[in-house]
């Protein structure tokens, strides 16, 4: 069984191209990299070639006077296959041999009327070991994550319920969901919360007819496989400070990472693994940033971030999260048990539902003995920095966002809070105090409320903002 993935939008707009470039899909083991593959080339009735380097060796690509012609003779030979205009090679673990990727250049430079698509879960840890070259110019990229809320929701027989997501839009000024459609996504929410994006344990969660059980045997069996892998890229101390680091990360989710709460090794050997784990794609960095110009990573501060994991199915799963926590609680007090409404937000954030380019997150934080605050996640768009805050019930406080919009009111005019609340309206005007120069002002902002299961909709919801809505005014 497969469920139909967003990402399979760009690889058919990478096919179309006229000047396409080899492919490679990067990311975690186990987030559907093969299986996408596999169901692009049927449903464009391609003539899939698919090798997998830890099984397959071919010799081409370790020769030294390497020709593109005799490797693409090579891989058909392997697996008795004839070159055709729908021909498609996939050459999956590309990491296994330690000259394939830098040799994609020359299909790119030789036969680019070939697509080649190449795939490989510890590619960034393989290429800073043997220190590859990298094709610059020559291929493309599509970063993978886990399913998206959207997917998991068609792959629970919710397809309506996530056409019904495209309704928010700010744009609209008033929410075109019903109260009732909107508690229904809510309790997918929550199973998206347990069950995560994970392929494989979404695929048991549907069979089984919506069992936690199921899934959670699937996140037990990856995680071992996470942790076995650490064998392959790491020895001796580091490979036990990296399990470590996953032992003890999912208790840190969304606070600044504090190197002794992870291990008591020394901080630049927690700040190693840390950095490996982030390169392959099981962690995720969330870096401080003033946000005080853009971009962002002007003001950035490297040794200041926090850290998400991979997956919220995995993360609940790590914390031992089981089925007894879950049974008899209404959704509002489950979503607030731990920080799982951050952490479905960070990984929506972060590769969503497929990127070609790797990016950079941010958030703000100000520590001050008396005047704390902290924004979880800033984005830009058209020259704005746009603060986002998550809440995990159907209220909260906006104490540090309305903080944050007086310190930036020259670089900020909107900001979005996303909760569990139903609304009949979107937006708000939020009044506060700002100080300048010539003492205390008020100021004014553009608050967009907007429910936690729409941020994968974040770059829709970005440009929706550009126009001026008519808003209630809300004074603080």
């Amino acid at each position: 069984m497969y469920f139909q993935r967003i990402a399979e939008s760009h690889l058919n707009d990478w096919l179309a191209k006229n000047s396409r470039k080899p492919l490679v899909i990067r990311g975690a083991r186990q987030v559907g990299k093969t299986a996408l593959v596999r169901a692009f080339a049927a449903n464009q009735n391609l003539d899939l070639v698919e090798i997998n380097l830890e099984e397959d060796r071919i010799s081409e690509f370790g020769r030294g006077s390497f020709d593109v012609n005799r490797c693409i003779n090579e891989i058909l030979a392997l697996k008795s296959k004839r070159l055709s205009d729908r021909t498609l090679i996939f050459i999956d673990e590309i990491q296994e041999s330690d000259d394939a990727y830098s040799r994609l250049r020359f299909f790119k430079e030789q036969r680019p009327e070939i697509p080649v698509i190449a795939a490989g879960s510890l590619l960034e840890v393989r290429l800073r070991e043997k220190k590859q070259k990298i094709p610059v110019g020559r291929i493309e990229y599509l970063f993978l994550g886990p399913f998206v809320f959207s997917e998991f929701l068609r792959a629970c027989g919710g397809s309506v319920l996530a056409g019904e997501l495209e309704s928010v839009s700010p744009g609209d000024h008033l929410n075109k969901l019903t109260s009732s459609v909107h508690e229904r996504i809510v309790r997918y929410l929550m199973d998206y919360f347990f069950v995560g994006g994970m392929p494989e344990a979404v695929l048991q969660f549907v069979k089984s007819g919506g069992s936690y059980v199921d899934a959670r045997s699937v996140h037990h069996q990856i995680i071992q496989a996470f942790r076995e892998d650490v064998d392959r890229y790491a020895e001796g101390h580091v490979a036990d400070i990296i399990r470590d680091v996953l032992d003890r990360i999912p208790f840190e989710i969304g606070h600044k990472v504090i190197f002794s709460r992870l291990s008591q090794a020394k901080s630049i050997q927690v700040k190693q693994a840390i950095d490996i784990l982030d390169g392959i794609f099981l962690l995720q960095k969330v870096y401080h940033t003033s946000g005080t110009g853009i971009p962002l990573r002007r003001t950035e501060d490297p040794d200041v971030f926090k850290a998400y994991f991979l997956d919220v199915g995995l993360y609940n799963c790590l914390l031992d999260v089981t089925w007894n926590d879950i049974a008899g609680l209404d959704y509002e007090n489950l979503i607030s048990k731990g920080d799982m409404a951050e952490q479905f937000a960070a990984q929506h954030l972060y590769l969503g539902s497929g990127r070609t380019d790797r990016p950079r997150v941010h958030y703000w934080l100000r520590e001050k003995s008396s005047d704390n605050a902290e924004v979880d996640f800033l984005r830009c768009y058209r020259q704005q920095i746009i603060p986002i805050e998550i809440k995990a019930g159907k209220s909260g406080r906006i104490k540090s966002l309305v903080k944050f919009m007086a310190d930036h009111a020259a670089k900020s005019k909107h900001a979005i809070r996303f909760d569990l609340a139903y609304r009949e309206r979107f937006v708000e005007q939020v009044d506060h105090g700002t100080t300048s120069h010539g003492g205390q002002e008020r100021g004014r902002f553009t608050l967009f409320n907007l429910p936690l299961y729409g941020i994968e909709r974040i770059d829709t919801l970005n440009r929706a903002m550009s126009g001026s809505p008519n808003v209630k005014s809300l004074r603080r």
